[in-house]
């Protein structure tokens, strides 16, 4: 373990650069760190970990001791980020490639920094780097190269830049990485998990001159991220598309107010803050919209196997979804990413094979973001594994599969989704 001084924490993300690093590079396609992010760092982490130490206890203890380390009320869920420590401050830019070549690459401004901490890197891969002193990159140039494996520690949980307090995304991580007991792994960056990337409103209001409202205007749903988050998510993460489980808006309606300058005409009813995408479907730009409108209240829906309720149509739209290879890499999210897609991703994650133990704590990894309080296993322990394991199949992965023929999800459709989701 090292103790590293001087990290630093990206903050803008502008264009990628594609080209390979013997080429020059534009200036806009540089990420750059915060310069009030530099601090001393007294946390003992290893250089290949990206968790926090809180994060890395929980993963490192049973899946029930989740309590001990966080509890769903605050901000958690943020990566560490890995630390390269370099030998020397002299070089202004780092190029990180995952690819021994650099075909592809992140290029970071540099200058000053002798740990540079990045987020948002695979899991149990080998990035190369190399830095220079200017962004012609001839061997001239070149200060230093070197390599770094980040860990195979799971779930590989991301940072998306929130807008503000009140905009935010929270609770951020990748379904891929893990072993699947059908051979293989599960493959990363192509279902993330997540809160919500839009929602409330802006509201603005006029008055007249007593003071009182003379008009209100609710605006359309805010972002939930930054310049700097949308970059991550469509340059770093690379997603292009998002499955918005939230139900759908209400209109809006109307109310006469009379004042003492007149009879104003004023919102009373606004669409709902949690409301889905469906009625602003370019609010994102170059991000595809999928809806699947589920009340918050019905987080029990895989009991429709059994015709206890409807919800089985849901869980049809959303492996529809999963089976269309151009749906990839996707974003699946509700108002705080737990509970509606904490459903979906459990089953996504047992047709795919990924071990019980890993789906548990996976869920209740939601405890480290700012979800409004905390979640145990009962849903998963009591509602989901009893309705997957009533087909007493020998796995889980069988399991899942008998259960979603029984309620008419196609073969054909199963086959895509694995043959999408894992690497043998």
């Amino acid at each position: 373990m090292k103790k590293i001084l001087n990290s630093f924490i990206p903050l803008f993300v502008f264009s990628m650069c594609l080209t390979s690093c013997g080429d020059n590079a534009s200036s806009s396609s540089i990420e750059s760190f915060d310069s009030d992010s530099e601090a001393v760092v007294i946390e003992d982490i290893p250089n290949e970990s990206f968790h926090t130490i809180a994060q890395a206890e929980y993963l490192a203890d049973t899946y029930e001791s989740v309590s001990k380390y966080a509890s769903g009320t605050k901000e958690m869920s943020i990566p560490y980020g890995n630390v390269f420590a370099l030998e020397s401050t002299n070089a202004k830019y780092m190029c990180v490639s995952d690819d021994i070549d650099f075909s592809e690459y992140r290029l970071f401004d540099i200058e000053g920094i002798k740990a540079p901490r990045i987020r948002n890197l695979l899991s149990d891969t080998t990035y190369f780097y190399k830095t220079y002193t200017s962004l012609e990159f001839i061997d001239a140039n070149l200060v230093e190269s070197g390599s770094l494996k980040t860990d195979n520690v799971l779930p590989r949980n991301v940072y998306i830049p929130s807008l503000d307090k009140s905009h935010f995304v929270t609770n951020v991580r990748d379904l891929g990485g893990y072993a699947s007991s059908l051979g293989g792994k599960v493959r990363q960056g192509l279902v993330y998990r997540g809160g919500r990337l839009s929602g409330g409103e802006t509201t603005k209001y006029t008055y007249d001159e007593n003071g009182e409202v003379a008009t209100k205007k609710v605006y359309k749903p805010a972002l939930c991220f930054s310049d700097d988050g949308y970059n991550q998510l469509t340059k770093v993460l690379k997603i292009t598309n998002e499955v918005d489980l939230r139900r759908a808006t209400k209109d809006q309606t109307f109310e006469e107010i009379t004042t003492t300058s007149g009879t104003k005409s004023v919102v009373t009813s606004e669409h709902i803050e949690n409301g889905n995408r469906s009625a602003y479907p370019d609010l994102i730009k170059g991000m595809n919209v999928h809806t699947i409108s589920i009340n918050a209240s019905e987080t029990d829906f895989l009991r429709g196997a059994d015709g206890k309720n409807s919800g089985v149509e849901y869980i049809k739209e959303f492996f529809n979804i999963c089976a269309e290879p151009t749906n990839y890499p996707m974003y699946v999210h509700c108002y705080i990413g737990t509970d509606r897609t904490g459903a979906l991703c459990y089953l996504l994650g047992a047709l795919c094979g990924i071990d019980r133990i890993a789906l548990v704590r996976d869920y209740l990894f939601s405890n480290f973001g700012n979800i409004g309080g905390s979640r145990d296993p009962y849903a998963i322990l009591n509602i989901y594994e009893p309705v997957l394991n009533s087909f007493n199949k020998p796995t889980l992965a069988e399991n899942a599969e008998s259960y979603l023929l029984s309620i008419g999800v196609p073969q054909a459709q199963i086959d895509s989704v694995r043959n999408i989701m894992i690497e043998k």
